[in-house]
């Protein structure tokens, strides 16, 4: 049986035209396999993660969940290498986008020591992942496992949910919710992954390119 896997983007402001022909292209590719849903405008960003994130889980007909943050400038070559990943068995595969600055940095962070997956080497562990997610069912029901005291019910609609995503505190550094996304994933077991390959622009008052050094 062929895979079902949920496209979850928040939209904080408005769609960006650069997402255009992507979006036609993953409809066109994927149309049997990828359903694509847009999570429109809310105050609370760490919310809409975990509406994404619960609407994944609680439909068990989906094996995957990839996350694309609407000011990710990414193309159709990102995105199939990111599908690529769909049969390895593994929990969490990211891509990186750079810093809103010209200090040429990822917005992730590797593991250390570096460590390089054995099987598929453009993949190193991280501890904390980026904008462009490909999340497993495996992973996710771990981490479900692991924190029940998580789940909650949505107040308007009543609808159970997982707060996976939230802001937190570390080493006196406000840290926004996809570290302590991060954090939970790997203490429920789950490794998660950077593919190098996939590098995508940043947008902000400009486009950010990640040079390599």
């Amino acid at each position: 049986m062929e895979k079902k896997i949920l496209l979850g983007i928040p939209i904080y402001n408005d769609l960006m035209t650069e997402w255009l022909p992507s979006l036609m292209g993953i409809n066109d590719e994927y149309k049997d396999n990828v359903v694509i849903k847009v999570y429109g405008k809310d105050g609370l960003i760490s919310r809409v993660r975990n509406r994404m994130f619960s609407d994944f889980y609680n439909d068990k007909t989906f094996s995957h969940l990839i996350t694309i943050d609407d000011d990710c400038v990414f193309n159709m070559k990102h995105f199939n290498m990111l599908m690529e990943h769909i049969n390895n068995d593994l929990d969490i595969v990211v891509g990186a986008v750079p810093t809103k600055a010209d200090d040429n940095y990822l917005v992730i962070r590797l593991k250390k020591p570096q460590t390089i997956h054995k099987k598929h080497p453009n993949l190193i562990e991280l501890d904390s992942i980026g904008d462009f997610q490909l999340l497993s069912r495996k992973c996710a029901d771990k981490m479900v496992k692991k924190f029940p005291e998580l789940k909650y019910k949505e107040n308007k609609t009543n609808e159970t949910r997982y707060a996976m995503f939230m802001p937190m505190l570390k080493d006196d550094e406000y840290l926004d919710e996809t570290w302590s996304y991060s954090l939970r994933a790997r203490e429920a077991g789950c490794k998660l992954w950077f593919d190098r390959r996939i590098i995508m622009g940043h947008k902000g008052e400009k486009v950010f390119i990640w040079k390599p050094k």
